[in-house]
């Protein structure tokens, strides 16, 4: 099989045309060496707008752990793409980061452990998705603080229906409460964007309100623990609990269920 120089087949080559692909010039040459070299590449889009695109361009090799890298690099390359919450300037320089990762894997021939060479990008994707999860707890944080100051106010506005925003607000503190117990377990998915996961974890505060105010309900009713139920703690701790999870209302059923039988 001919090799091909990459040093000398892209020397001098920045501002050129990209081999015959017409609209498409080589904008730099990122890294390269005798069987590898990164190009970032411009190019023109279906709208005519010009796009970065960063590709690599190598000699083959016969290393089994070649394959291996080579999928999680575009792997990597897909994530980053399809990360709506990096700009296109943050997307260029992470490539840029990713192609000269593999680059280092090419010539060390594979050598180390794959993940070793992508170590940065993992990171910087990882402090990314961290940095939207901290920033949605912020938010949430000062809705919580806006929705006790706004429980305060309409309790001295209505003092006859005070306990119903009271447990209102103790169900959106429950679900606050779980929701930072389970922060490790806090995903951001696939495409998402910032919004979307914020509209995603925020349903779990409002289905948290809902359910304080229900289970004040179910207790004024004397559904359940009648003679306890017109307990004030016991109507302000219940809706608490209720916002912990969506689970609790199966079990109400259930056990209105039960006792019917």
């Amino acid at each position: 099989m001919c090799e091909v120089n990459m040093e000398e087949r892209y020397k001098d080559k920045e501002g050129q045309q990209y081999k015959n692909e017409v609209g498409t010039i080589i904008k730099q040459v990122v890294c390269c060496s005798k069987n590898f070299a990164g190009l970032l590449l411009e190019r023109k889009n279906d709208d005519r707008k010009k796009i970065l695109e960063c590709i690599y361009d190598c000699n083959p090799t016969e290393n089994p752990k070649h394959i291996e890298t080579t999928l999680e690099y575009q792997r990597l390359q897909s994530s980053i793409q399809d990360n709506i919450n990096f700009s296109d300037d943050d997307k260029i320089r992470l490539k840029t980061r990713l192609v000269r990762a593999l680059h280092r894997a090419y010539i060390d021939n594979y050598k180390k452990r794959m993940k070793s060479y992508f170590i940065d990008i993992y990171e910087a994707l990882e402090v990314q998705k961290a940095s939207s999860i901290v920033e949605m707890f912020k938010q949430y944080s000062l809705i919580l603080i806006f929705s006790f100051l706004l429980m305060l106010f309409l309790c001295e506005l209505d003092e006859v229906r005070k306990l119903y925003y009271q447990s209102i607000f103790m169900g959106l503190l429950g679900s606050y409460v779980i929701l930072c117990y389970s922060y490790d377990k806090v995903k951001v998915l696939g495409r998402e964007t910032n919004s979307q996961m914020q509209w995603r974890y925020g349903s779990k505060l409002i289905c948290g309100g809902i359910f304080g105010f229900i289970m004040l309900l179910v207790l004024k009713s004397n559904l359940i623990f009648p003679d306890i139920a017109s307990n004030l703690y016991i109507q302000i701790l219940f809706p608490f609990f209720a916002g912990f999870n969506a689970k609790w209302v199966p079990k109400i059923a259930e056990s209105l269920a039960t006792r019917e039988q």
